[in-house]
């Protein structure tokens, strides 16, 4: 992965800014080797006073931040939030991932400059106004060289001016590029955001000069609960009528409506609720964010309440994308290996409860470096997709998992003997008879196949997975196609076991 390689009005590219700074950098004599020295460190008072400062834009990113993490969990990622200086102001993710840039001065209060760190996402974004991505050695401390960033700047739009970034950084065997792509829609939100709670304050509701222009569906009611202004916006949204509905009870507004009468009846205000809005004409379904507060005389009595609902439709298909990338093999569309350690604990689960057994058969394609050496990675990942989609038609894709290079799993709930998963496995060797083409070239292709049976060979996902790959290691030495577990092929000297992965590849 590279830099983001962004252009600007005079046509520099992104990379070349940042060999720009790389040679800058190496100039000032800034050692490569080093731990980065954060000389630029807020004080304990300094710190407390600048959160406090920025704590409505904290408040919005935490919202955004938090559901993105929510999405992300499992993965070993750290989000950094900054200000518009670099400095840091919130640190949230995994434990052991912020445990780790913390030992390389990553905490919160230090500020990020050319000076310090060198190369760096968050310089970077704040210097030039746009997204960028650091991987690897494209940082310029040698410490780094392991980890990819993501930074993104985010400010106020009516102003025109930069408030902070938003950053993920994770290790290198985690890189993706819809990190980039959720992290720019969270920016894009957390934005959109601010500039409604700016707009708030300086706007009176009842006078609002945005009410028919606003990207946000407007609804405002008086005391009694009856709609006294409903934008063209919201008209768009819900393909209701402003005509036909003033004067008409809010309440029966699905769904906004129950939570404004609420508001009403009780003075309480609702804050970022996702509600799902249908469309009466076209039937299209968008996901809101909705908010609803009273509106208050300069006594405090309640004269009605204020509502405002909008699109957030493209965040929430971007997080169901990213989702579905997270359990699901990209490049074959089966599920993989973290699809596999969830879905197998519930099998086991459930084959406790009903007392049944269950098979997995661990495969490994016989010869593939061979194709890829043969005729490049390209044609090896084609031939990883034929395998995929001939198995499809054998099998439902629930079933089967990639688990990475040329290794498959499939999962055989409810059998009633080992003769089941035998008669699978023997099954799926029949699939590979007929020679794949790759290139105008016929290629026969076998394949090992390991079985090892729950609760007989293991209780938990792991074990069984361990067994069933000892198993088809088995198969592969001995050229039998498939192999059964059993408890002699765990007592196989540790030497043996440690050089298995490297012999596997060899044939």
């Amino acid at each position: 992965m590279g830099l983001c390689d962004s252009q600007s009005d005079s046509g520099t590219s992104m990379m070349q800014r940042i060999e720009k700074w790389r040679r800058k950098v190496q100039d000032s004599g800034l050692n490569p080797a080093s731990i980065p020295q954060f000389n630029s460190v807020m004080g304990q008072s300094e710190f407390v006073c600048k959160r406090i400062f920025y704590d409505e834009m904290l408040t919005v990113v935490r919202f955004f931040t938090g559901k993105l993490l929510t999405q992300l969990a499992g993965t070993p990622i750290v989000i950094v939030i900054s200000d518009e200086n670099g400095c840091i102001l919130e640190m949230a993710g995994d434990g052991t991932m912020k445990q780790t840039v913390a030992q390389l001065g990553i905490v919160a209060g230090v500020r990020f400059t050319e000076e310090a760190c060198g190369t760096n996402g968050i310089t970077l974004a704040l210097t030039y106004g746009k997204p960028v991505q650091l991987a690897g050695e494209q940082h310029f401390h040698h410490c780094f060289h392991d980890k990819v960033c993501y930074s993104v700047p985010f400010g106020t739009s009516d102003e025109d001016n930069l408030l902070g970034t938003v950053s993920i950084m994770t290790s290198m065997e985690y890189a993706h590029p819809y990190f980039m792509a959720v992290l720019n829609t969270v920016a894009d939100s957390i934005e959109r955001e601010l500039l409604l709670r700016s707009q708030n304050r300086k706007l009176n509701i009842l006078n609002h000069i945005m009410m028919d222009t606003t990207r946000n569906g407007i609804i405002i009611t008086d005391r009694h609960g009856r709609i006294t202004e409903f934008n063209s916006y919201a008209e768009q949204l819900t393909g209701l009528s402003r005509n036909a509905l003033i004067q008409q009870p809010v309440f029966d507004i699905k769904p906004m409506g129950p939570y404004i009468d609420e508001v009403i009846r009780t003075g309480k205000t609702c804050e970022d609720i996702e509600v799902v809005v249908c469309h009466t004409a076209t039937g299209a379904r968008q996901v809101c964010l909705f908010n609803a507060l009273p509106i208050l005389d300069e006594h405090g009595n309640r004269t009605g309440a204020f509502g405002q609902f909008r699109d957030i439709t493209e965040r929430v298909e971007a997080e169901g994308r990213y989702n579905y990338l997270a359990y699901h093999d990209d490049l074959t569309g089966l599920p993989n290996r973290r699809h596999y350690k969830e879905h197998v604990a519930q099998l086991i689960a459930k084959a406790k409860k009903d007392k049944q057994m269950m098979a997995v058969l661990y495969l490994d394609l016989d010869r593939f470096k061979q194709v890829n050496d043969t005729l490049g990675h390209s044609k090896g990942d084609y031939l990883l997709q034929e395998v995929a989609a001939r198995m499809r038609t054998f099998l439902p894709a629930e079933m089967m998992m990639r688990m990475g290079g040329d290794e498959f799993i499939i999962l055989l709930p409810n059998i009633r003997r080992l003769e089941d998963a035998q008669n699978t496995a023997q099954e799926v060797l029949q699939l590979f008879e007929e020679d794949f083409m790759i290139a105008h070239y016929q290629f026969r292709l076998t394949t090992s196949i390991g079985i090892a049976i729950f609760p007989h060979d293991g209780l938990d996902a792991e074990t069984l997975l361990t067994h069933a790959d000892m198993a088809m290691y088995e198969a592969k030495m001995l050229g039998n196609g498939y192999a059964v577990y059993s408890p002699a092929m765990a007592r196989n000297s540790p030497e043996k076991l440690s050089m298995a992965p490297e012999r596997r590849r060899a044939l």
